[in-house]
Formats: structure tokens, C-alpha cells, sequence
């Protein structure tokens, strides 16, 4: 589709490296979705891309040695909700992922649901190794927080769903706990002043951190009314020498995917 010159590929995101928001994903998905729609395949349109673009989009990353999981790439899909439930049943062979869109009040989830980029930056790898070696030699105490985290999962979709923020807040911070078990440098003194730092913490139903742990973004579940004064505290983070680089971001809730706008050159 070239006609035999070749083709360049230049890409660009504002989101640091390292955010716990699966962008290297979301990005891989991009790619593939632009040489999809270039060579007239299925996956390149809205009608063909679920689930092919995102299995591939997984395999891309896994060859150049990114260990992403497979609902990284799948959050980037649109649908009826922004908000997704992922599940891999056990079976006997590989397992078949299930994708659920969630029915919450976006308007709810975006005042209670506060988003701070942390201004640390930590590659996502090596946390994900250690996760994957915890699980493999099952090591008793780490293997039981990966149990204990399965389980949670469908309590923090129950959270979501009946709007329960303050159920919420507590599921998130006990997952947080069990992925320091997993991977202890997962956290730092500079991340537990995030949800523990009493002018803060009185603000807060809980917490955690995206994706591996150890700096990007975290997730605070803000109590009733209070999200507007957690902001303006979290805000002033930046003026000590950790946090030098955070802020308070602004966010929307995607419901419609990936989108590409052609231009003509």
C-alpha cells in the first residue's frame, strides 16, 4: 500500500513514562490500528478491532520486551461505559478474557475520583517481574496477597457500580497494601506522605497507585464534599523538593476509544 516506498512512523504522548495508565498500550494499539486502516484490514475499522487489535496489540509489546497485561490495551476500547470490568476465567487451556462495561455515574466518578500525577517516574518492568516471579515460586506470603487481590477485584466493580466511594476508598487502599507486599519498592516515603499525611488522609476515603507502583499516578477516592480542598492541598505538594513535579490532573472518562483523524499531506 506503499507502492514500494516505505513508510515512517512518528509517535508522540503526553503522558510520562512509567504513569500507570497504560499508555505504551494504548499507544501500540494506535500504531497497529493507523497500519490496519492503511492496508484495508479488518482491525483498522470500528467494526473489526475488538478483540484482534488489542491481542495484538499486547503481542507487540511483548516483543520488544514490555510486560503488559491484556486489559491495558482492552481500556482503550469504546463502548456503551467508560468504565470496564476485565476477567480471565480459570480453565484448563489459555482462558478466554471477558470485557463488561460498567454502569456508574460518570458525573459522580469524576468529583470523587480525584487524579494526581505523583511527578515520579518509575519503569513498570521490573514491578510487573516481581509480580510474575511471587506468583511462579509461590512464595507463601506474596502468593497469598495475589489471591487476596483477585478477590477484591469484583468488590471494587460492586463499589463502583452501587456508587459505594467510601467502600471504594478502603478496597483501593487494601489493594495498595497487598501490591507493597508483592513488591515493596512498589512504594516509597514520598508515596505513603500520598495517602497517609494526616492533612491529606482526613480528606480521603483511600487510595492507590496505578499500574506497577513505585511513582505515576495515583487514585484517590475523595470523602463526600471534600474533593474541591484535596486538590488545593494535594496542589501544594509541589512546593517540596519530592513532589516538584506533580500536579493535580484534570480528567475526562473515554467512552469512545481509539480515534484517528486522517489528514491529507
Amino acid at each position: 500500500f506503499t507502492d514500494g516506498g516505505g513508510l515512517e512512523i512518528t509517535t508522540t504522548s503526553r503522558v510520562q513514562q512509567g504513569s500507570g495508565l497504560g499508555t505504551s498500550s494504548i499507544l501500540a494499539a494506535a500504531i497497529l490500528k493507523v497500519l490496519y486502516r492503511l492496508s484495508g484490514q479488518p482491525a483498522g475499522g470500528p467494526d473489526g478491532e475488538y478483540p484482534a487489535l488489542y491481542d495484538q496489540s499486547v503481542l507487540l509489546e511483548q516483543s520488544i520486551g514490555l510486560n503488559s497485561g491484556w486489559q491495558d490495551a482492552r481500556g482503550a476500547f469504546g463502548g456503551p461505559s467508560a468504565v470496564k470490568d476485565f476477567y480471565a476465567p480459570p480453565t484448563t487451556g489459555l482462558p478466554t478474557p471477558e470485557l463488561t462495561f460498567v454502569d456508574a455515574d460518570e458525573e459522580s466518578f469524576c468529583r470523587r475520583i480525584v487524579l494526581f500525577d505523583t511527578g515520579i517516574s518509575r519503569a513498570a518492568t521490573r514491578g510487573l517481574n516481581t509480580v510474575l516471579d511471587a506468583y511462579l515460586c509461590r512464595d507463601p506470603a506474596r502468593y497469598g496477597a495475589i489471591r487476596e487481590s483477585l478477590a477484591i477485584h469484583q468488590e471494587i466493580v460492586k463499589a463502583v457500580t452501587e456508587g459505594d466511594y467510601a467502600a471504594l476508598g478502603q478496597l483501593a487502599s487494601r489493594y495498595w497494601q497487598l501490591r507493597c507486599i508483592l513488591d515493596p519498592e512498589a512504594t516509597s516515603d514520598a508515596i505513603r506522605q500520598i495517602f497517609e499525611a494526616p492533612g491529606l488522609a482526613e480528606l480521603s476515603e483511600g487510595g492507590m497507585l496505578t499500574g506497577a507502583g513505585g511513582g505515576g499516578f495515583a487514585l484517590l477516592v475523595s470523602r463526600e464534599d471534600a474533593d474541591v480542598e484535596l486538590k488545593k492541598r494535594l496542589g501544594h505538594l509541589r512546593e517540596r523538593k519530592p513532589y516538584a513535579r506533580s500536579a493535580v490532573v484534570d480528567y475526562r472518562l473515554n467512552r469512545r476509544g481509539l480515534h484517528l483523524e486522517e489528514q491529507s499531506a
